[in-house]
């Protein structure tokens, strides 16, 4: 076992936690201490031979370490530079904060920290390789992370505070940030907050209210004018602009200023005819039979204002005569509801006959067809097909056509009289006020109202 005088230690250790402090630099730990050093020792200590300071020193400063050899004279001015790191060696290693050692103490009886024989002790190559590994373990922990990080002001303090003393080195060493926005952070810090910009010296008008901003946009968005016609919209609401200004606002706003867009689509034409237009089309169901599985088909018709429906008697055989006296039958349903129908889409079935547009003409009911391979434009209808199907056919396996018939009338029935949808506030399409009564929980009790052998369901408050 080789000892040696704890300030010799301190030497070799502060210079190590120099480099480690200082981001990780690698600088020689082999520097000669002999020239810091001076006559600062008294005479061999009588139990152990190590030689003792001439006055008393922290008891910290002692150690016993095995296989190291310190040099043979020490300065006083390692105390400086411990200080010089306010105090981090006793915050970090708490044996550097004992008493002082008396005069007759033996330095052999004090331990030198573990870390501080692995400061000690470590080689220039072995620090190189321990700064490798952190760097890689923060690579790896980066990798983990979002792509963007979001610092704190402390946070940045502190990477400028390790990372200003050393230069462009930190190139090589920053992972969680770049070198440019690193680079960024000092110009900031140095210049200190930045300077409000200058009003614009630019000549000209200043920029119109915001709110009147808005109107030229929405009045653009909802109507497709021109620039004219929208500053003609503009100045009867009293504000006097350019066509120029106009055409500046819809800029800023992202909008091209040509002239006369038609922002006209198919749903802007059904919200303005659906009190008085409906859709039809036609569904279909499997029966069972001995023969097999057979196609039943039937017609529905959908009211896009209300969005009630009408569904017609089911057949096996939908030929020109049976779809033309659907046609009939259903002004039947129109006069008992009270509805009117000036408008009737389809699509281009060959089902529909001559016969069939000629009932609904007579009627002073105008037949619109949609354009071929247009599934979009029947879109209401389609749906509604698909809600019966779903949530009413599925449920049974049907033998008879009566049956269908049965089980197409209590579903119409409460599709237009239970089922709430989204376009009608999530209530029915038939409802005695357009807002329901509150019921109150506590007083009264509330009942399923079960149909079709409990497949479909509604709640209501008991009687």
């Amino acid at each position: 076992m080789i000892r040696g005088d704890g300030c010799q230690i301190l030497t070799v250790v502060a210079t190590k936690l120099d480099l480690l402090v200082n981001s990780f630099l690698l600088c020689s730990v082999n520097q000669s201490v002999g020239r810091l050093c001076g006559d600062f020792l008294r005479s061999p200590c009588s139990t152990c031979a190590i030689v003792v300071p001439k006055r008393g020193v922290p008891c910290g400063l002692w150690a016993r370490l095995d296989g190291f050899d310190l040099p043979g004279k020490l300065t006083p001015n390692i105390f400086d530079l411990l200080a010089g790191y306010k105090n981090l060696a006793t915050s970090i290693f708490p044996v550097f904060s004992s008493p002082f050692l008396p005069l007759d103490a033996c330095p052999s009886d004090v331990t030198a920290h573990p870390f501080l024989i692995l400061l000690a002790s470590s080689s220039r190559q072995q620090l190189a390789a321990q700064n490798r590994l952190l760097k890689a373990e923060n690579q790896i922990l980066r990798s983990k992370l979002p792509k963007r990080i979001e610092f704190t002001p402390k946070d940045r303090e502190k990477i400028l505070k390790h990372g200003k003393p050393l230069g462009g080195k930190i190139r090589q060493l920053l992972t969680i940030i770049s070198y440019s926005t690193f680079r960024r952070w000092v110009r900031e810090s140095e210049d200190g907050a930045a300077k409000p910009k200058k009003k614009s010296s630019r000549g000209g008008r200043p920029r119109i209210e915001e709110p009147l901003e808005d109107a030229i946009v929405r009045v653009r968005k909802e109507t497709g004018w021109g620039l004219t016609k929208v500053r003609q919209a503009v100045t009867r609401l009293g504000h006097s602009v350019s066509r120029q200004t106009i055409k500046n606002v819809l800029v800023r706003a992202g909008i091209a200023p040509e002239d006369d867009t038609d922002p006209d689509s198919w749903s802007e034409f059904l919200k303005r005819h659906a009190a008085a237009m409906w859709k039809c089309d036609f569904g279909c169901k499997k029966k069972w039979t001995v023969k097999g599985l057979v196609d039943v088909y039937l017609m529905v018709f959908i009211h896009l204002g209300t969005r009630r429906i009408w569904v017609s008697r089911c057949t096996e055989n939908p030929t020109g005569d049976w779809t033309t006296q659907q046609a009939r039958n259903f002004p039947m349903h129109l006069q008992d509801e009270d509805l009117p129908c000036e408008i009737l889409s389809r699509d281009n079935d060959a089902k529909y006959t001559k016969s069939f547009d000629t009932v609904f003409e007579s009627t002073k009911c105008k037949v619109k067809r949609i354009t071929p391979a247009s599934p979009n434009l029947q879109a209401h209808v389609e749906r509604v097909i698909q809600t019966l199907k779903h949530e009413v056919l599925n449920g049974f396996v049907v033998v008879t056509n009566q049956q269908l018939n049965k089980i197409l009338s209590v579903g119409a029935n409460w599709y237009n009289n239970r089922r709430g949808h989204s376009a009608r506030g999530n209530l029915p399409p038939i409802r005695e006020t357009d807002s329901p009564p509150t019921i109150d929980l506590k007083t009264t009790k509330i009942e399923c109202h079960k149909e079709l052998g409990g497949l479909l369901k509604s709640y209501r408050a008991a009687a």
